[in-house]
């Protein structure tokens, strides 16, 4: 399950979260998470990778530089749900 959103700020870090009771909660994710980044230079998106042991991860966006940097599906988390 594709996990996307877009923070108004560079540099934000997150962790996606669910609960089956509304009172224990789990990291849907965790280990290594891909990124597809705009590069400016090549004029298109490079692969790029978080790895994670505890769910927490940076938003590689970044809008408020003097080259605008996003990532391709606004991704957050790609969450196996199996």
């Amino acid at each position: 399950m594709h996990i996307g959103a877009r923070f108004g700020a560079p540099g934000v870090h997150y962790k996606v979260e669910y609960s089956a009771d509304g009172m224990n909660w789990f990291a849907a994710k965790t280990g290594t998470q891909g990124f597809r980044v705009y590069n400016p230079i090549s004029d298109s998106y490079v692969y790029q990778s978080q790895n994670s042991p505890d769910g927490w991860y940076v938003n590689p966006e970044n809008f408020n530089g003097p080259i605008p940097i996003d990532e391709q599906n606004a991704t957050l988390v790609d969450w196996d749900t199996n």
